[in-house]
């Protein structure tokens, strides 16, 4: 509620009453990051939606500086029922708009439906932010495609542009991936095979990733059992 113009002043008044327990909290060796709701992107053909993102951006922003310490927050690009052009250009002038402190925290993520990852680093290279390639997502639009293809070996594009990926990011960020299997297998439909399952598939693992990179990474687990589905794709990946 905090970004609704109705509730923005109560809101305020209650985050500042509780400011000092914030303050208590260590979040040392904690990496903290958000994906806001879908409708938060700012390549609509509806510019009440994008001035309505920007207001919840900011309102990020205003949370990181004041009260909790992320340094990601990850948004899709959105819909491109116009075409690519008129949508990136719609996406670069509303990106524009946003204050600079907000500017440094979004990342821009690949979907399964609209911007593949080549799209979407595309674009993040343009506004110089950050990007969080997506390897479920990858895979759901790679088969969506062509139900004949490898999906592991649609990871190869991601794996050749890491050292792009990469420079996007400050060094004090962790450069971050998603993963996650899908809900009814990949013979399953597109809808089902889009839905994250509970756990994570170790054939799903994107093995190579240690050998692509010397840095540390943030590998975020989108499933829905959650720090069980972290415990359990743990243990298997020591019996692999």
């Amino acid at each position: 509620l905090l970004s609704h113009p109705v509730y923005t002043e109560k809101c305020l008044k209650i985050l500042e009453s509780i400011a000092p327990l914030f303050k208590r909290i260590d979040y040392s060796g904690v990496h903290l990051s958000c994906h806001p709701d879908q409708f938060v992107l700012l390549s609509s053909m509806n510019q009440n939606v994008n001035d309505n993102a920007i207001r919840d951006l900011n309102m990020w922003s205003y949370i990181v500086r004041e009260y909790i310490p992320l340094d990601l927050v990850n948004i899709h690009v959105g819909a491109k029922t116009n075409g690519l052009e008129i949508h990136r250009d719609i996406f670069l002038k509303n990106f524009d708009r946003l204050e600079e402190h907000t500017k440094t925290l979004v990342s821009l993520e690949n979907d399964e439906k609209s911007y593949s990852f080549l799209e979407t680093l595309e674009i993040a290279q343009t506004v110089n932010c950050m990007m969080v390639p997506d390897f479920h997502h990858h895979r759901c639009m790679g088969i969506r495609y062509d139900q004949s293809v490898d999906r592991l070996n649609l990871d190869t594009v991601i794996y050749e542009h890491i050292p792009q990926v990469l420079a996007l990011y400050r060094s004090e960020v962790l450069p971050t991936f998603h993963l996650s299997s899908p809900y009814e297998g990949w013979a399953g439909g597109f809808k089902g095979t889009c839905k994250h399952a509970d756990h994570i598939d170790t054939l799903d693992y994107p093995h190579l990733l240690q050998d692509k990179i010397t840095r540390d990474v943030r590998l975020d687990i989108e499933a829905k059992g959650k720090q069980n589905a972290i415990f359990k794709l743990r243990e298997n990946l020591q019996n692999v």
